[in-house]
C-alpha cells in the first residue's frame, strides 16, 4: 500500500492550539522536567577542567550510548541494515542499555510506526502536532488511539526471535539501571578518585540529558529544516 493511501486511511485531526490532543502523564512529565532542570544547571556550572578524565568519560559514555541506539536499536533491529553475530548483539544490547531509552522492542515499534505512518496520528512523534511534541512531548503524553490501534497490527516477530532482544526485554530494568547509571557513576569514583557528587551530576544528569536530546532531535530539528516543516500553529 502506498504511503498516500495509508495517510488517507488515518484521520488527520488538527489539534487545538488551546489544549493537547492526548492527556499528559504527569509523573513522567515531572521526571523529564527535573532531569532537564538539574541537567541544564549541571551543564552550565560543572567544572570540566577539574578532572579531565571525568570529562572524557562523559563523552565516552555519550558515544557508547548512541552506538547502542543508532547502531543497535535503529540500524540493526529496526531496519535490519546489517547482520550481527551473537557477541556484537550482546555488546549492542549493553550499549543500548546505557542509553536508558526503554526496551529494544518498544524502540523498534515506535520507529517502525514512525516510518510506516509518518506524520499521521499513528506516528508516535508526528510532526503534525508541533516541534515540542515531536521533540519531547510525545514522551510524557498518552499514546494517540490511532497509534495504539495500528501498533497492534505491527509485526515484531523478527526481533522477538532474537534471544538477545528477549533477554533484554526480560531484564531491561536491571540492565539499564546497571549500565546506564550505576556503572558509569561508580567507575569514576573507584578508578580515578572522582567525587560521588561530580560523578552523579556528570553521568546521570548531564550525559543522560544530552544523549536523550540528541536522539529526540532527529524527530524535531530535522523537521524544522527538512521538506516537511512542523505545523507552527500547534503547541
Amino acid at each position: 500500500m502506498a504511503r498516500d493511501d495509508i495517510k488517507k486511511k488515518i484521520e488527520m485531526i488538527k489539534p487545538s492550539i488551546f489544549k493537547f490532543e492526548t492527556d499528559i502523564i504527569w509523573f513522567i512529565a515531572l521526571q523529564v522536567f527535573l532531569l532537564h532542570a538539574i541537567g541544564i544547571y549541571g551543564l552550565l556550572t560543572f567544572n570540566y577542567w577539574q578532572n579531565w578524565i571525568t570529562t572524557i568519560w562523559i563523552i565516552a559514555m555519550y558515544i557508547i550510548s548512541n552506538i547502542g541506539v543508532s547502531g543497535g536499536a535503529h540500524r540493526l533491529w529496526s531496519h535490519k541494515s546489517y547482520k550481527a553475530k551473537l557477541p556484537l548483539r550482546i555488546l549492542l544490547l549493553i550499549c543500548f542499555s546505557a542509553a536508558v531509552q526503554n526496551t529494544i522492542c518498544n524502540w523498534v515499534k515506535n520507529h517502525r510506526m514512525h516510518h510506516k505512518y509518518c506524520d499521521t496520528n499513528a506516528d508516535p512523534h508526528t510532526s503534525q502536532r508541533g516541534f515540542f511534541y515531536g521533540h519531547v512531548g510525545w514522551v510524557f503524553m498518552k499514546e494517540h488511539p490511532e497509534f495504539i490501534k495500528k501498533s497492534k497490527q505491527l509485526d515484531l516477530s523478527d526481533i522477538l526471535s532474537d534471544p538477545v532482544v528477549v533477554f533484554g526485554e526480560r531484564y531491561f530494568l536491571l540492565l539499564q539501571l546497571f549500565f546506564g547509571f550505576i556503572l558509569p557513576t561508580a567507575l569514576p569514583v573507584y578508578l580515578w578518585n572522582e567525587t560521588w557528587n561530580r560523578a552523579i551530576v556528570s553521568q546521570i544528569f548531564i550525559r543522560y540529558m544530552i544523549t536523550l536530546n540528541a536522539v529526540w532531535s532527529i524527530n524535531s530539528i530535522v523537521h524544522v529544516w527538512g521538506t516537511k516543516p512542523y505545523n507552527k500553529c500547534v503547541i
